[in-house]
């Protein structure tokens, strides 16, 4: 156990990095632990590299990783706080699978290897996994009516000090974003994107869209964006209304993928209690505003077109992600591209389009599956079926006939090949550059 500790000191040197990160004083847990101060990422890199693998079966491994995440996220917790049941309980099979990939992906790398810039992107990408699991950890904690003040819900700011040009959008430079942080110089640079916002609250759920719209061409297809910790998607979806015109709607949750620990933009689509019945994801049914003010941007002259960031591989098949072109599940069937060349080849990059009816007696659905495949893209179609939805977009768009549904599936950090698979796309539906 003690060597197990020590592990665990030194992989706290990975967990610093987080945003969160807090003084931890004299808590026992780390009463070894050598590391002080937060490391930059190559030192980061090498700590990690030097540890065994994660012993995934051992019972004991499990609690001391759930207790290093929870301490590092919720504060300075007690021990015997932490050690709770509930929060092992929430934090477990993510802890494993996101500490799991942290030491898998720099584990068989050479030290030269290591301070890559591609790889310092994998790692800064699965460190922000970890930071979305504070969310988890926070209702754990309010579960277990721990009553010591936890850290602030995450807020999403955008400055209202600012002044508004004349024509209604936004200054890009008092929106306080990561996503338009990361993109500044773009959006600074093309007079003719204009950014709005939308700010509504159900459910106790203070929504916040932001919608970004090419001037130039306003009635062009348009990109949702319901995941804020998917950078690529943004990007794409940012890439793809430049250059084809149209608009992207962007739900903001502090760059987490649940908002507040509470409910995933992506399973809160319904507007009857009919229509929700079903879905064991939402954290209130149903959600007619949400689902009616997002739905309002599109239009019946293009397909619902959505952009979503996936990890590496899928559980059970040597990786950890849930979306891959090599899986076929009871509603996924993973269709990979005999064409598939340089990113394209990647299981994880794919585009998802669904249907009622399975694909083998959809014409439709394999014509289409026949173009991506013709030009080297992978396709993954999701059979909608009885009536019973998830409450996710395509569910809700498929079963409620609101148009056909494409979804561009990338890795983490595969932007150049999701804007690959956009181009794809736009010849497919019609769609020329402006």
């Amino acid at each position: 156990m003690k060597q197990l500790r020590d592990n665990v000191c030194r992989l706290f040197g990975g967990l610093a990095v987080l945003s969160i990160l807090v003084f931890f004083g004299a808590s026992p847990v780390w009463a070894s632990c050598s590391i002080k101060t937060r490391p930059d990422i190559q030192s980061l890199m090498e700590k990690v590299d030097a540890l065994p693998p994660l012993e995934e079966d051992t019972a004991s491994t499990d609690r001391v990783y759930q207790e290093v995440l929870c301490l590092v996220q919720a504060g300075l917790w007690s021990k015997d706080l932490i050690s709770h049941e509930d929060v092992n309980g929430q934090l477990n099979a993510q802890t494993k699978v996101s500490v799991a990939r942290l030491l898998d992906c720099t584990q068989n790398h050479t030290e030269s290897e290591i301070t890559s810039a591609k790889l310092n992107s994998e790692i800064s990408i699965i460190l922000s996994e970890l930071d979305s699991l504070t969310e988890s950890c926070r209702a754990a904690v309010a579960k277990a009516r721990i009553t010591r003040p936890l850290p602030a819900e995450p807020i999403v700011t955008v400055a209202e000090n600012r002044v508004q040009p004349v024509n209604g959008c936004l200054d890009i430079g008092g929106i306080n974003d990561r996503d338009i942080a990361r993109n500044r110089k773009t959006l600074l640079g093309n007079q003719s994107i204009c950014v709005t916002r939308e700010n509504f609250t159900e459910h106790g759920l203070k929504w916040s869209f932001l919608i970004f719209t090419n001037l130039r061409k306003k009635n062009g297809p348009v990109w949702g964006i319901l995941h804020d910790n998917e950078q690529a998607a943004f990007d794409s979806g940012l890439y793809a209304i430049t250059r084809y015109g149209g608009k992207m709607v962007a739900v903001e949750t502090g760059e987490k993928r649940v908002f507040w620990g509470k409910q995933d933009p992506n399973r809160n689509f319904g507007t009857s209690r009919s229509q929700t019945a079903s879905c064991q994801s939402m954290y209130r049914k149903p959600s007619p505003e949400f689902t009616s003010r997002f739905m309002a941007h599109f239009s019946e002259r293009y397909p619902v077109l959505t952009l979503h960031n996936n990890a590496n591989g899928f559980s059970g098949g040597g990786g950890s992600g849930g979306i891959s072109a090599r899986r076929t599940s009871k509603v996924m069937k993973g269709l990979m591209s005999p064409n598939a060349k340089g990113g394209l080849g990647d299981e994880d990059n794919a585009i998802l389009f669904a249907g009622r009816s399975a694909i083998s007696k959809s014409n439709g659905a394999k014509k289409a599956r026949d173009y991506f495949h013709k030009r080297g893209v992978h396709v993954i179609y999701e059979h909608i079926q009885n009536d019973r939805s998830d409450c996710s977009l395509s569910n809700y768009v498929v079963l409620n006939k609101k148009g056909r549904y494409f979804n561009i599936e990338a890795e983490h950090g595969h932007l150049k090949t999701q804007r690959r698979i956009v181009d794809v796309l736009m010849a497919y539906i019609g769609v020329s550059e402006i």
